[in-house]
């Protein structure tokens, strides 16, 4: 509402993915975004102009896996910190990816004063080291990759009881 009634942007230009946002219809919202409309009669991808394109695209932590947003994204802000750094490597991974065209993008993560925030950062950034300092070679390069690791993939394979599965599966739509 803010970005419309008071920045100028048109209705169309802002758009919101959530968990409330079926899976399905998301990819049709990423497309918008990226200046680009699936057409299934031929099954490709063709370009829209960009007075329809979206322009500004907020989302929840849905949009950490499986979005590709690096053809117009510029800057990220992340409003909320993960205690996992491959979680906020996931995020950052949809705009700070190959083929955006931008030489440079910027990831913000906006901390306020006199919260949690202030040490929500300071402990990302020690496990971030340590969990660097465990994979690092003696030549300074990666044993492994942050990116091989999926935490929601563990975190399914710990939960036994199948009502708590559903429940996140359910959370997770």
């Amino acid at each position: 509402e803010y970005l419309i009634k008071q920045l100028g942007f048109k209705e169309h230009e802002v758009i919101i993915i959530t968990g409330q946002v079926k899976k399905s219809d998301r990819p049709a919202l990423q497309d918008l975004f990226n200046g680009e409309r699936y057409n299934p009669e031929t099954a490709l991808y063709e370009k829209i102009e960009d007075k329809d394109r979206a322009k500004v695209l907020l989302g929840s932590s849905v949009i950490k896996e499986g979005m590709n947003l690096q053809k117009y994204a510029t800057c990220l802000y992340n409003i909320f910190l993960d205690w996992n750094p491959t979680d906020n490597q996931q995020l950052a991974g949809r705009i700070h990816r190959q083929k955006n065209p931008f030489k440079n993008v910027r990831i913000v993560n906006p901390l306020v004063i006199d919260s949690m925030d202030i040490f929500m950062n300071q402990k990302l950034d020690e496990k971030t080291s340590r969990i660097n300092s465990l994979i690092s070679k003696s030549d300074g390069t990666q044993a492994l990759s942050l990116e091989e690791f999926d935490p929601n993939e563990i975190k399914y394979r710990l939960i036994q009881d199948p009502e708590k599965l559903l429940d996140m599966e359910i959370n997770d739509f």
